[in-house]
């Protein structure tokens, strides 16, 4: 595993987790119906600007 690729899983990790609980709140912690969709989309995104974000980085750092 490249140190790019476990930073960003665990930059997922943390603010997916962190979001999840904000956002599916009730239904984590009340009972309701959980939206499954919105809490893949909750760990997805942060990892793909992770990604992107280095990728850009390094692209301007080798340039």
């Amino acid at each position: 595993m490249t140190p790019r690729l476990k930073k960003g899983l665990m930059t997922s990790a943390f603010v997916g987790t962190l979001l999840t609980i904000i956002n599916q709140y009730n239904a984590i912690f009340n009972g309701d119906n959980i939206n499954w969709l919105s809490m893949a989309l909750t760990y997805i995104v942060p990892f793909c600007v992770h990604w992107n974000s280095s990728r850009v980085k390094k692209d301007d750092m080798d340039s």
